[in-house]
């Protein structure tokens, strides 16, 4: 009976060592997630704000200058043009990708 009651100690004492370690790794893996998804939030706000759709290329491009879609088209490509700027002090590779894109369409 002693032997059993032993054996089923140290059955204890490993299984809780386990949950231990089991919640450590939970801890770990939900700041990760956290630290992730604040990443996430800030990289997709700044791909938004850089990204020169098509629509509004072909809207620049194509449309008569009279037509209220190519003036709602440069107002948006301004905001980029001048969120381009504020982040080429900090020389960021995605301005400098799209810097042709823009000044092409500014020159349009």
């Amino acid at each position: 009976m002693e032997g059993m009651l032993s054996g089923f100690q140290c059955d204890l004492s490993s299984i809780s060592s386990e949950i231990q370690t089991l919640q450590q790794q939970s801890v770990s893996m939900n700041v990760r997630l956290k630290n992730r998804q604040a990443v996430r939030s800030h990289l997709s706000q700044l791909v938004d704000e850089l990204v020169v759709p098509g629509a509004m290329i072909s809207t620049i491009l194509d449309s008569p200058v009279t037509e209220q879609g190519f003036l709602e088209q440069l107002h948006e490509l301004n905001n980029k043009i001048n969120f381009a700027k504020e982040l080429s002090f900090r020389e960021t590779l995605a301005c400098s990708d799209i810097q042709d894109i823009v000044d092409r369409l500014k020159l349009k």
